[in-house]
């Protein structure tokens, strides 16, 4: 962590990603299942993780589905 400057020496952005999210969570009043929880979570986590490097979440997603079609077949 010292000698790697791309390491902060603070958790700011896991504190504002947690805040989001607790954030989205209340205004969208949450979910009403289980299987709704785990959804939005991981939809959360995969555009946060879109966020942090710079790639479109639409595009992403539409590819998720893509491929995911083609496991169908």
């Amino acid at each position: 962590m010292l000698t790697n400057p791309k390491i902060p020496l603070h958790n700011n952005p896991a504190e504002i990603a947690l805040r989001e999210t607790i954030i989205k969570k209340k205004i969208s009043y949450g979910t009403k299942s289980e299987n709704g929880k785990t959804a939005w979570e991981n939809m959360l986590s995969i555009m946060d993780t879109c966020r942090k490097h710079e790639v479109s979440f639409l595009v992403t997603l539409e590819k998720y589905f893509q491929e995911n079609a083609k496991c169908q077949n």
